[in-house]
């Protein structure tokens, strides 16, 4: 089994707060070449891959309808990220089991500080449902994107801010008998390989697709092996 991550696009409506930075013809040519290079049974999109900070879902449809038809032809998995955590589809982790081995794969906010400890988990948790709830209401949702139009909501290269913070985030989810962990958000590919108790672990990260950048993670779950995709 072979999968396909790839996570950051944040994209946009076309406008000049936008940060993905392609032409959707180009990106998809990107995109089709790697998949029909490597032929992955799975595709995981890990999170901010809709900038619905700033713009309605239904906007970054129109603004790029190759891409969404794209995620209909090849039954993509999303995962939500802080970015698009309001958004009504979407899993929060995904877990892959294959053999003895285990594979989780989350976006990476969950290090930060109002992720950080299962109290702020679960009251960040219960207060993203409940605004995607309340979200379906029309009003609801403008005075949401009105409130963040006023914010500097711009995508950050989290890691430059603590370099070890979500490497021990990583660890501790390692710690819990999982094999690999992939995560995106601070837009900073990644391979770490280490030890712990006699076996072997992984932390990836698959980085970003903002700015014209196009970078992903290959893993073959059957060899165990991966590739870091950085065009």
């Amino acid at each position: 089994m072979k999968i396909l991550v790839l996570s950051d696009w944040h994209l946009d409506a076309k406008d000049a707060l936008g940060w993905f930075g392609w032409e959707e013809d180009a990106f998809l040519a990107r995109l089709e070449e790697v998949v029909t290079h490597y032929q992955p049974d799975k595709i995981i999109l890990n999170g901010d891959v809709f900038e619905l900070y700033r713009y309605r879902k239904s906007d970054i449809a129109q603004a790029y309808p190759g891409i969404f038809r794209f995620f209909q032809r090849h039954s993509v998995i999303f995962i939500r990220g802080n970015h698009d955590s309001i958004s009504h589809t979407g899993l929060d982790f995904y877990e892959i089991h294959h053999g003895e081995r285990k594979i989780l794969i989350l976006h990476g906010h969950q290090a930060d500080f109002l992720n950080g400890n299962s109290v702020m988990r679960a009251l960040v948790s219960l207060g993203m449902k409940i605004l995607r709830l309340l979200s379906y209401n029309e009003w609801v949702r403008q005075r949401y994107l009105d409130i963040y139009s006023r914010i500097d909501t711009k995508p950050l290269d989290y890691r430059r801010q603590n370099d070890f913070k979500y490497l021990f985030y990583a660890m501790k989810l390692l710690d819990r008998h999982y094999d690999a962990v992939i995560m995106g958000h601070t837009h900073q590919q990644e391979d770490i390989v280490f030890y712990h108790r006699g076996k072997k672990k992984y932390y990836l990260n698959s980085g970003t697709c903002t700015r014209g950048r196009f970078q992903a993670i290959i893993v073959d779950i059957e060899n165990w092996e991966y590739i870091l995709l950085n065009r």
